[in-house]
């Protein structure tokens, strides 16, 4: 089974680079570049993980996140925040569920691992990531 990952960030740049680097790897990807685009294609696609930045241009990192969880079918699809500031898991509600915080600073390649290493995870991780070997 192929996983999805929808990429939520207003950098294009970064939506391309993890798109190719998670395509790379056998990952379907898309994308939105505002909260509103993403939660418009929550049920257009079977999505198996989300990231978003913690700085959106029309929402709250926070409340995009509770919008999600209020979604039927995604209270329990991992969430990975990425960003630039130093966030601990702390910051954020419990009740968010949020998978993991990643470090934008670290690079595409450690972004890459950070997604996919989740996907693993998942129960419903392809052979293909379960075989993933983060770069060290």
């Amino acid at each position: 089974m192929t996983q999805t990952v929808l990429i939520v960030d207003s950098s294009r740049a970064t939506r391309k680079m993890l798109e190719l680097k998670l395509q790379a790897h056998g990952v379907e990807v898309l994308h939105a570049a505002s909260a509103n685009q993403a939660l418009a294609k929550l049920h257009r696609h079977p999505i198996s993980l989300i990231t978003t930045a913690k700085a959106l241009p029309d929402e709250q990192c926070s409340a995009f996140i509770a919008g999600i969880r209020n979604t039927h079918g995604f209270e329990n699809t991992p969430i990975i925040v990425l960003t630039g500031d130093e966030v601990s898991e702390a910051s954020f509600d419990p009740e968010l569920k949020i998978s993991r915080i990643c470090q934008k600073s670290l690079g595409i390649g450690a972004l890459t691992d950070c997604i996919l290493e989740t996907l693993a995870e998942s129960p419903e991780s392809s052979q293909i990531l379960r075989n993933f070997m983060p770069i060290i």
